[in-house]
């Protein structure tokens, strides 16, 4: 077969006779032209239009976005998977929360699994502040070696309780006992937790902090940060 290549009308493209009738079909380069699309050619809304590859690579190129774009629930693809990284994954230092993303899972798990602080006053004093960020108490020893009811108090502060302090928490001491307490004496399974900081106190008074001789205690507190 011969093939005859001739210009058009106006001499200004190439069209094609493929058969030598005479009749030459729809030029070949300008129509692959066409169905490419220019290279600035706008993407065309929601895939619909009738650009060409140029139009429908750059809408891709739009849908998916950019490495360093910002996290957005509406934005482009790259947009939503670093959210969902953001979500789910979370930050090294996210803060813990039973809620929160599974590197706050992780850091929960680590601390439960860690060796706890330990605070120990052993007769030398009625109160101290036993962390000045947030904490969570997992057990506490304490013996009162007074002949008269004392109060163990649990602040949720990051300071030293003053003369009518109200404690989170407050626990009977009868005369001349020790005691054990562990976490189910808090109503919890993993603990008392204390959003601010954690505080202590031997107190007379159970309501409110009124301090006891310090000679009267001694006390020994298993804690951990939030």
């Amino acid at each position: 077969m011969t093939t005859y290549i001739t210009k058009d009308a106006n001499n200004t493209s190439v069209e094609f006779d493929f058969d030598g009738d005479g009749t030459t079909s729809t030029p070949f380069i300008p129509r692959s032209r066409s169905l490419l699309g220019a290279t600035n050619e706008t993407a065309p809304t929601g895939f619909t239009g009738t650009s060409g590859i140029n139009g429908l690579l750059r809408a891709l190129w739009t849908a998916f976005g950019t490495q360093a774009e910002a996290s957005s629930s509406t934005g482009s693809l790259m947009a939503r998977i670093r959210l969902l990284l953001t979500d789910t994954v979370g930050a090294v230092a996210d803060a813990a929360s039973a809620t929160g993303s599974l590197m706050a899972r992780q850091r929960l798990v680590a601390q439960a699994y860690s060796s706890p602080n330990i605070f120990v006053r052993w007769g030398t004093s009625n109160t101290d502040t036993v962390s000045g960020t947030p904490a969570k108490v997992t057990k506490i020893y304490v013996y009162n070696k007074s002949s008269n009811i004392r109060y163990l108090q649990l602040f949720n502060r990051a300071t030293n309780p003053t003369t009518g302090t109200v404690p989170l928490s407050s626990h009977v001491l009868a005369p001349n006992e020790k005691y054990n307490l562990a976490v189910s004496d808090f109503g919890s399974n993993d603990g008392l937790s204390f959003s601010t900081g954690l505080a202590w106190g031997f107190s007379t008074t159970e309501a409110t902090f009124t301090a006891g001789a310090s000679a009267d205690v001694s006390t020994e507190i298993l804690w951990r940060s939030l």
